[in-house]
């Protein structure tokens, strides 16, 4: 049985693969970046996957007892893989004032 939810297990950058750890919206796990990888070039991706969503994931309360995704569930798993890599979504969204969808 499925429960709608996607978890970003894989990324690829510059050639070079990163392994994630931890499923479902929890931004709990690890991010194995290889010692050649800028982690700028980490973030810089990361940045583009948050900006690119209109998602939110939320801890658990009294409705869901996990943590779970308002809006498309690959959107929320992009901004799941950018919490457990220590961004602050939220700072972000408050930064950056989204104009226009497309």
């Amino acid at each position: 049985m499925t429960k709608n939810e996607m978890t970003v297990k894989r990324i690829f950058i510059n050639n070079q693969r990163i392994e994630i750890s931890g499923s479902g919206y929890e931004p709990k796990g690890e991010i194995r970046i290889n010692q050649t990888l800028s982690t700028q070039h980490v973030t810089q991706l990361l940045h583009a996957g948050i900006f690119a969503s209109n998602a939110k994931v939320n801890p658990p309360d009294e409705e869901h007892l996990d943590w779970y995704c308002l809006g498309d569930p690959t959107e929320g798993a992009l901004i799941t893989l950018a919490k457990k890599y220590n961004i602050d979504t939220e700072y972000l969204y408050t930064q950056h004032k989204q104009y226009h969808q497309f």
